[in-house]
């Protein structure tokens, strides 16, 4: 707070102090307080510290009290990401010279998985009113608008009125409620013992970074820039350092105005905040230096690297050892040892022989038991126990068959010809994977990036083939059909481009617009894809390309937003770490009776998505008290 507004408390305490040793007097009887405006949302009034205008008096204190209903909320002065701030419209007020609204520091709170900052349940604006004639009756007529939003968003206009006449007097309730909430007002200045040591704006607008200093550390902190109307920031990262009294903050521009004023930022912990005027810096702060964030980064860094490196290779060379091209051979003594390792009697044996089993078994049978094993490793010990014996009791059902019934042994295929052209045929499976890999990386890293992993494998396979260069018709025609095999995987792959037209007319991805469309009691279905997602195109292709769902999703009423992800966007990482999701599918409805939004299974269903539209679209009946 500046001096005046410290001037305001100190006046609003002697106010509460001399209202209690005068509470006896007659002249406290009379509560100073307008008639309220009351509904579902919220309940407000004008109240004021005194209960009169008293002789030679130049200002009265007064506040705006807003209390809300259960599950609603209303803005600060500054929204976040969407919302309306309140505003109040002073026409029709006698003896009011000027009036000077004051804010409480801000709660930041999430509704439809977006940032805004405001205040629920209740919130007192401090008014400190200067009047034109000193001493002389006033009326305060206040013109009341503002945003309320619970399960939907309510636009509030109301007026309030308040007379004052010539009289002495304290109303003590009042002024101790507006004393509380006019020292939760951030502090200006040094005197908050919170300053800004630097804060960089980027040139592209994409993120603000802030360093503050406290003399005293830090322990829940909170930042909230401003910086005009228009402009609107995400949730900050914040990392303290220098024992706490160092904070470093990044927070994503969102939108930005096209007149930027003077940045103004607030930053709250716990029963303190400042708010301060600052200049932009010419270059980023640097975060504080931390050991245990840095290094296990790097090492996470360097392990996704290494699975990417390795599984980029993977198809692309294990397809020409399918073809022919080239085989990995172990010595004989270590085959021959490798043999007999397995061939122990007894039930060590026979365990490791399972174990090894299931290890080979592992890469075709990931995509069926991925659900399983997290489900069971999430649960109780007698999830993991029965998930755990069902598994084994699969793996071991084509033993336990040929156990009981020897005689299928004669059944089974004999090695043979056969067994080359299923080679053939899965490394064209290989090779086709391949291809669409190398279509998506054209797409995410561009063509450059595709031809060098191209010529790293293919450089590869040469070397691993080098002893059999000899037989070069062979490689040759192992070569061609590889070839062949990726040119139609790419050319496949190319029906699913973003220039074949969809059956689903979608909407950009924009989270601001979600909770404007479902104010309205319109329906959003949000769809986070990419092309290199095959269970994306498998859902787009099976169920939301298909009717019914198609129909529903073009039905009056209802968007359908589609988040392209093929390339890296922090505003889409941004919104599924809000589902705590860091993959995809991703797909939720949004809804008058969903405005939270119905998460949907990654595997979609024409069942699930219908019943997810149709309980968006129930309206709730809002309740407050």
């Amino acid at each position: 707070m500046n001096k005046f507004s410290r001037l305001f408390v100190a006046k609003l305490i002697l106010l509460v102090c001399l209202g209690f040793l005068g509470a006896g007097l007659a002249s406290m009887s009379n509560a100073a307080e307008s008639g309220s405006f009351s509904n579902p949302a919220l309940e407000a009034r004008l109240i004021a510290a005194e209960n009169g205008v008293g002789p030679n008096a130049t200002s009265l204190s007064a506040g705006l009290h807003l209390e809300l209903g259960e599950g609603w909320k209303t803005y600060w002065r500054s929204p976040g990401e969407v919302g309306i701030p309140p505003s109040i419209d002073w026409a029709g007020s006698e003896n009011v010279e000027e009036v000077e609204l004051l804010w409480p520091a801000p709660e930041r709170f999430t509704a439809f998985g977006i940032e805004n900052f405001g205040y629920h349940d209740e919130v007192v604006f401090p008014l400190r009113i200067a009047l034109s004639d000193p001493g002389a009756p006033v009326r305060l007529n206040a013109n009341v608008t503002l945003l309320t939003c619970s399960t939907v968003c309510v636009p509030q206009e109301f007026t309030l009125t308040l007379s004052l006449p010539r009289a002495s007097g304290i109303d003590a309730d009042a002024a101790a409620l507006i004393s509380a909430y006019a020292e939760k007002v951030p502090e200006e200045g040094a005197e908050s013992g919170i300053s800004i040591q630097s804060a960089y704006l980027d040139p592209d607008m994409t993120a603000l970074t802030l360093v503050a200093h406290s003399e005293r550390p830090f322990a829940g902190p909170d930042v909230f820039p401003e910086l005009g109307a228009g402009t609107a920031f995400g949730k900050p990262d914040i990392r303290l350092g220098d024992g706490g009294r160092l904070l470093w903050a990044r927070l994503p521009v969102l939108s930005a105005a096209a007149d930027l004023p003077d940045l103004r930022i607030t930053v709250t912990d716990g029963d303190r905040a400042a708010s301060l005027f600052t200049e932009l810096a010419d270059a980023a702060p640097q975060p504080p230096f931390a050991l245990d964030r840095v290094l296990p980064g790097l090492a996470e860094l360097a392990w996704i690297a290494a699975i990417a490196f390795l599984g980029g290779l993977v198809l692309a060379v294990f397809s020409a050892n399918l073809f022919g091209a080239f085989e990995i051979e172990l010595p004989s003594s270590l085959q021959t040892r490798l043999a007999r390792a397995g061939g122990g009697k007894g039930y060590s044996g026979d365990f490791a022989t399972g174990a090894f089993a299931a290890i080979l078994a592992t890469p075709c049978s990931a995509p069926f038991l991925g659900t399983a094993v997290a489900f069971a490793l999430a649960g109780r010990l007698l999830d993991i126990a029965v998930i755990f014996t069902a598994l084994g009791i699969g793996l071991a059902l084509p033993y336990l068959i040929v156990a009981a019934f020897p005689a299928a042994i004669s059944r089974l295929p004999k090695p043979g010809r056969w067994m080359l052209w299923l080679k053939i045929l899965l490394g064209l499976a290989l090779a086709g994977t391949a291809g669409w890999l190398f279509w998506v990386l054209i797409g995410v890293g561009g063509m450059t990036s595709a031809l060098a992993v191209l010529t790293a494998s293919a450089v590869l396979v040469v070397i691993l083939s080098f002893s059999r260069l000899a037989a070069g018709a062979r490689l040759s025609g192992a070569a061609a059909t590889g070839a062949l095999a990726i040119f139609l995987a790419g050319f496949l792959s190319a029906a699913g481009t973003p220039n074949a037209k969809p059956a689903t007319d979608w909407a950009a991805f924009d989270r601001r617009e979600i909770p404007k469309l479902v104010s309205r009691g319109e329906v959003v279905f949000v769809d986070v894809t990419a092309d290199w997602c095959l269970t994306c195109k498998a859902n787009k292709a099976l169920v939301l390309d298909r009717a019914p769902v198609r129909t529903a999703l073009r039905a009056p009423g209802v968007t359908a937003m589609q988040a392209d992800w093929t390339r890296p966007d922090e505003a889409i990482s941004r919104y599924l770490e809000t589902f705590d999701r860091y993959g995809i599918p991703f797909n939720a409805v949004y809804g008058p009776g969903a405005p939270e939004g119905i998460v949907l299974p990654e595997l979609l269903s024409s069942e699930a998505v219908l019943s997810a539209l149709e309980k968006a679209a129930e309206r709730a009946v809002a309740s407050g008290g």
